[in-house]
């Protein structure tokens, strides 16, 4: 695990509620009710104990501040060439101070408890581990070192909006999560999130 000897800081995390909701109807995701609170609170929940926590978000800016938690302002989907949660992914790098960064999908609530501790285990020196569920990658739960921010803005840059081919060019590690896919489930549709 990263050492804190150079930061205080030792890990920020990134919750991603940017995007536009369109099989919900345009609702804001994160802030949709499942048993008892919004989605968001559930994430929150499950984020390691001591870790800076951001939001990243395109609209409902003065409800997520409601959390207390930094509130940066991603690009909205309706914008013209949207670079997806890459360009959230490169606003939470600028503005963590951890060591690391470790990315939450709002919509997927119940994170595994030891999702940091397992990715930094494999993570690469300055690189990115993200989860593999045993069936399919989970890009959006990765951890990321702030030194691969120059690489992601140059990516963008570029015009390349694949947070799959942009692990690639940095040599990620998946880490193996086969054992419990079901702390992968996200709610896409109103009807997901009977579950």
């Amino acid at each position: 695990m990263p050492s804190s000897s150079d930061n205080d800081t030792v890990l920020s995390v990134l919750i991603l509620a940017g995007g536009a909701g369109r099989r919900m109807g345009g609702r804001d995701k994160g802030l949709i009710n499942w048993r008892g609170k919004p989605l968001i609170e559930h994430v929150l929940a499950r984020a390691p104990n001591g870790a800076e926590r951001l939001i990243s978000c395109n609209r409902h800016l003065d409800d997520y501040a409601k959390y207390g938690r930094p509130i940066i302002d991603a690009p909205s989907e309706k914008a013209e060439d949207y670079p997806g949660p890459l360009a959230g992914i490169l606003a939470g790098l600028s503005h963590c101070t951890g060591q690391n960064l470790l990315l939450l999908p709002c919509d997927s609530p119940n994170p595994p408890i030891d999702l940091y501790p397992r990715l930094a285990r494999a993570q690469p020196p300055q690189g990115i581990s993200y989860a593999h569920d045993g069936g399919r990658d989970q890009y959006l739960f990765a951890l990321i070192s702030p030194a691969a921010a120059p690489s992601l803005a140059n990516y963008l840059a570029g015009g390349a909006r694949s947070v799959k081919g942009w692990y690639q060019q940095e040599q990620a590690v998946a880490v193996d999560f086969s054992e419990c896919p079901e702390y992968f489930v996200n709610f896409n549709t109103v009807a997901d999130m009977d579950v």
